[in-house]
């Protein structure tokens, strides 16, 4: 009696999983079947040429991969060598909670004690259940986040 309705959602499971395959090889089917008659026609097509018409292309692609490589080389003498780059910069996030908010300090001061604020906010959220969670979600999102933040304070400790 334990096992009453477990025989019914594995049957669920199986036929869902079935018509999703089912659904995924038509769909795979036609992308060939599409790719075939393009192949067709392209052959079909190329095949009506003359070897004249034929050459042309030929030297026709050849010449613009030509000037395409000619163009790279030759920008790469003549460009700066240090071209900047162009980042998105994002807004820094802002943490709600009051433990941040105590301390204003300024952007350059005292980092280490940010950083060391910040590696104690991360411990204390182990503390609560949905503290874990949002924890698990924080390292979800930047997963090498605890890592440079050991670098960085070893990095700062040196200084």
């Amino acid at each position: 009696m334990s096992n009453l309705f477990k025989k019914s959602r594995e049957t669920e499971t199986e036929d869902k999983s079935a018509r999703e395959d089912r659904i995924a090889g038509l769909i795979a089917a036609k992308i060939i079947e599409y790719q075939m008659a393009m192949a067709k026609w392209m052959n079909r097509n190329f095949e009506k040429l003359s070897l004249l018409e034929k050459k042309m292309i030929f030297c026709s692609v050849g010449l613009v991969v030509g000037l395409y490589c000619s163009f790279l080389v030759f920008s790469s003498f003549f460009m700066p060598t240090s071209m900047p780059l162009k980042f998105a910069v994002s807004k820094e996030r802002e943490f709600k909670k009051p433990f941040f908010q105590e301390k204003q300090m300024a952007p350059d001061s005292n980092i280490l004690d940010r950083l060391t604020q910040f590696e104690t906010y991360m411990k204390n959220l182990e503390n609560t259940p949905a503290g874990r969670i949002e924890r698990a979600d924080i390292l979800r999102s930047h997963p090498g986040l605890m890592d440079s933040l050991q670098t960085l304070k070893k990095f700062y400790q040196r200084k």
